[in-house]
């Protein structure tokens, strides 16, 4: 049949032919984002049936994805049962000067610091005990001791027994039972935050008091205190140094200068001797307790002359008053800025030097009354010795007649007179008649017997020496240095100390001088020299018995050399044994 219409036809079929292939592109432009969601629309669409649609047909949607499988819940294992645990057992812990800590393994019996913190993260069964340091407890502990220190407690803490605090406190602040009440004393004592405070405020402001922190005070009130009881038990020796600055101020300054640099220098000449090191404690002792008399006198100074000032001088002999109102003037100027630390420092040292200055003037007080004294003394024995020949007349006529011219009646008729001779004699008068017939005028006394010779000749020199004056005990020790560093000197560069020891060779050597010269090198220096009371001089035996026990001298602290200083007789232990003393001959004595 003939179309009538062909292109007609041709269109029909042109547009039944690209109809679905214009819906697909279609919907690939509408939906571009679905071709990343899942890999199940990025398939190619060839690789898909399409079914012939119309141009009204609407595409299908894509595919749900698929929901990916949830793995299933691991089994919870159940907690085994829990196993003793293992201590390490550290026994009785004592620790000097370092921290103490007991970890969480760790047990111990008993846990002692000096000088310390002690920390507890496991178990002490008994006692904590710390001095001069802070507690933790983190675990358990049996009881608890605290000396200038704070205790603090953990969440686990646990305190079986008492708790006791020496300026300190206790921290819990989560409320961990206690089976009794922490005892605190002297809580008001300061906590290291106190000190610092302190410290700073002393740096910053140069100052010893201040009014923003308490506990200093407390520390200057025991200090006054103190020296209140020096003033009552040594009244003499306060005012006699604060007398010392009123009446020879340029004496003691120049006397506390020249401390500045001895001191270090006699220190130093003691460690190099070796030897003096046993001697530098009793040093320090002495120089404590000489500064702490010192800042008492200063005080005292201070209040004499505020009373005078204040017209109440008869008052400035009581000791403890002047001191008392010497400590009320010194503790304004301590809070002074800039002005309290140089005092305080000042006064300790004028007072060093008050007490030194005082010393030496009693010393040299002695020497003078000695002297004035042994002056005395030859000059009341120069009268006497002008008396002697008048005093042999009397002497000689008591003396027994010889044997031709004693009988009685011729003395009687030569004594009697001229009206007894005219009775008759015995035969023995016309012997007489000579020497009686003079007699009338005058009778010569019959010649005096020859006197025997002195028997102290030979020892009064000596015996003069016994009676020099004794040596001090700075002297004697100067002497000694120099013998200790010559001997160290000369043994080191002699090789002598391979064959010697130091104690032997130096008692050799001051054995050898003492028998040769009754002295040594440092002795020679300073005018030193050993003497007998007895008068006579020294020998071997006493050389080698005063050598030996100046060694046992050495062994109690140097308690046998340090005797002389309040022995009458400035002795020392070796000297008492030895029979000897230790005087200062003159200088133009020669020792050599």
């Amino acid at each position: 049949m003939k179309l009538r219409f062909p292109f007609l036809f041709a269109a029909l079929g042109a547009w039944l032919a690209l109809a679905p292939a214009g819906a697909l592109h279609a919907q690939t432009a509408t939906t571009p984002d679905n071709t990343d969601k899942t890999d199940s629309v990025q398939a190619s669409p060839a690789a898909e049936p399409v079914a012939p649609s119309t141009p009204a047909s609407v595409p299908a949607p894509a595919p749900a994805p698929v929901p990916e499988p949830v793995p299933a819940p691991a089994p919870v294992a159940q907690p085994a049962p829990s196993a003793a645990p293992v201590w390490i057992d550290r026994g009785q812990v004592t620790i000097f000067g370092d921290n103490v800590t007991i970890r969480e393994d760790e047990r111990a019996s008993e846990v002692t610091a000096y000088g310390g913190n002690v920390n507890v993260l496991g178990r002490v069964e008994g006692k904590v005990v710390a001095w001069g340091g802070n507690v933790k407890i983190e675990g358990h502990a049996g009881s608890v001791t605290a000396v200038g220190g704070n205790l603090s407690l953990g969440p686990k803490a646990e305190v079986a027994g008492a708790v006791a605090l020496v300026g300190g406190h206790v921290n819990n602040p989560h409320r961990v039972p206690l089976r009794s009440n922490p005892l605190e004393l002297a809580h008001h004592l300061p906590a290291p935050p106190d000190i610092l405070s302190w410290l700073g405020d002393t740096l910053l402001h140069l100052r010893l008091l201040s009014p923003h922190v308490a506990w200093p005070w407390y520390v200057f009130g025991v200090c006054i205190l103190f020296y209140l009881l020096l003033a009552a038990v040594f009244r003499r020796g306060v005012n006699a140094c604060a007398e010392s600055l009123e009446e020879r101020p340029g004496t003691t300054l120049a006397t506390a200068l020249a401390l500045l640099p001895l001191l270090p220098l006699f220190t130093l000449l003691l460690i190099c001797t070796v030897i003096g090191i046993a001697l530098l404690p009793f040093l320090a002792v002495a120089l404590l307790f000489a500064a702490v008399f010192g800042k008492a006198a200063v005080l005292a100074f201070l209040g004499r002359s505020l009373l005078r000032a204040s017209g109440f001088g008869e008052s400035a002999g009581q000791a403890w008053l002047t001191v008392l109102i010497g400590a009320v003037l010194m503790a304004v100027l301590y809070c002074v800025p800039w002005l309290g630390l140089l005092l305080w420092a000042l006064t300790g040292w004028i007072g060093l030097g008050m007490v030194v200055a005082t010393i030496l003037e009693k010393r040299r007080r002695e020497k003078a009354a000695a002297a004035a004294v042994a002056q005395a003394s030859r000059a009341a024995a120069q009268p006497v010795a002008a008396a002697t020949p008048g005093s042999v007349a009397p002497a000689v006529a008591a003396a027994p007649l010889p044997a031709s011219v004693s009988s009685a009646p011729v003395v009687t008729a030569a004594v009697a007179g001229p009206d007894l001779m005219d009775f008759p004699t015995t035969a023995s008068a016309p012997a007489a008649a000579p020497a009686a017939a003079p007699a009338g005028a005058a009778v010569p006394p019959p010649p005096a017997p020859p006197l025997p010779p002195p028997l102290a000749t030979p020892a009064a020199p000596a015996t003069a020496e016994a009676t020099l004056p004794r040596a001090e005990f700075g002297v004697r020790l100067a002497a000694l240095l120099i013998d200790l560093v010559l001997v160290g000197a000369v043994g080191g560069v002699s090789m002598a100390f391979a064959i010697l020891p130091f104690p032997l060779l130096f008692g050799c050597y001051v054995f050898a001088f003492w028998l040769w010269r009754g002295t040594t090198i440092g002795g020679i220096v300073f005018n030193l020299k050993v003497a007998r009371l007895d008068g006579r001089p020294v020998d071997a035996a006493t050389a080698a018995v005063r050598t030996l026990v100046a060694f046992l001298s050495v062994i109690p602290a140097g308690l046998g050399f340090l005797w002389c200083l309040w022995d009458d007789e400035r002795q020392t232990w070796h000297d008492k044994v030895a029979g000897t003393v230790v005087v200062r001959v003159p200088k133009a004595t020669p020792l050599v």
